[in-house]
């Protein structure tokens, strides 16, 4: 994992995102099971023909136009910064914190993580012992008798896929492959999956956690009901990142905006970057609540420099 990363509020260089060609308008269409809610029609410039669930009949509903993706990554860049690029270190080390990250704080997640780091030599090591030895090293991340069960039995899977506790040889698998095997792991669902090709291999994935979720509902670009992401909804922001974006960066970046200006409950949209551009500004709008394929996680905070094991 790389050595030296860059503090979520630091001063980094501001890098420019290149717009994808073409200004054309896609319209969003999609139906709906008997019993669900029906469809509301948005439009998106630049992006690509997705549906979007939630809402009004669509034949009924007004029509709103959406923020383009890459324009709402380029205000965030310019007041965030980008996020450094940490595909260089071992993809283990990114499963290894991803996994410790879920429902808990990042000082809890960076506590254990520690803890693990100066208590064995590797993640061999981790592998090969009982897994009441993990206990006391997981008990700052809380959980840690799950914990532990978890990331024992997906070092052990690892290990007896590829004959260590390394992932680098999904560095020459497709994205399709490395998230099926991701998410054949123990403890392992869609959103860590995705963050560690994200982080870890470089891949351009969106992870989605409840902060992008609500935030991207509120820009627009979805309409799935829910506090957690679910499946589709999460696909379908995928499907709406354009070539060539940063989309790392773009997750980090939504995740400091759901922070500061966004929260799920009162968005401060007099202060927010994205006011000029959003489609819930100034409308007193708080995330929908409703049935969800995924339970809340609690991870609402950033990875902080450490060495790898």
């Amino acid at each position: 994992m790389k050595k030296s990363r860059e503090n979520a509020d630091s001063g980094a260089a501001r890098a420019s995102l290149t717009k994808r060609p073409g200004t054309g308008v896609a319209q969003a269409g999609m139906s709906t099971p008997t019993g669900r809610e029906p469809v509301v029609e948005v439009l998106i410039r630049g992006a690509p023909s997705v549906g979007i669930h939630g809402g009004s009949a669509a034949s009924e509903a007004p029509i709103r136009i959406a923020p383009p993706v890459v324009e709402v990554a380029e205000i965030l860049v310019r007041r965030y910064g980008p996020w450094p690029d940490e595909s260089a270190g071992p993809v283990i080390d990114q499963l290894v914190w991803f996994l410790l990250s879920t429902r808990t704080t990042v000082e809890n997640c960076d506590a254990a993580y520690a803890a693990l780091h100066g208590g064995f030599s590797g993640w061999d090591e981790v592998a090969e012992v009982r897994e009441e030895k993990l206990y006391g090293p997981l008990r700052p991340a809380g959980l840690y008798r799950a914990r532990a069960k978890n990331l024992h039995a997906a070092l052990s899977a690892i290990r007896e896929r590829f004959g260590s506790a390394s992932l680098e040889a999904l560095r020459s698998w497709s994205d399709d492959e490395c998230e099926t095997f991701l998410l054949g792991l123990p403890g392992v669902g869609l959103k860590v999956a995705r963050c560690v090709m994200s982080f870890g291999l470089g891949r351009p994935v969106l992870a989605v956690d409840t902060h992008i979720w609500h935030v991207t509902r509120r820009l627009g670009w979805h309409n799935f009901q829910g506090d957690a992401p679910s499946r589709r909804g999460a696909d379908h922001l995928n499907a709406l990142m354009p070539a060539g974006l940063d989309v790392l960066s773009l997750h980090v970046d939504l995740i400091r905006l759901g922070r500061e200006f966004c929260p799920s409950g009162e968005p401060r949209c007099g202060e927010c970057p994205l006011r000029a551009i959003c489609t819930a500004a100034g409308t007193k709008a708080s995330g929908a609540r409703g049935e969800s394929d995924e339970s809340p996680d609690q991870f609402h905070g950033f990875k902080k420099s450490r060495p790898g094991l």
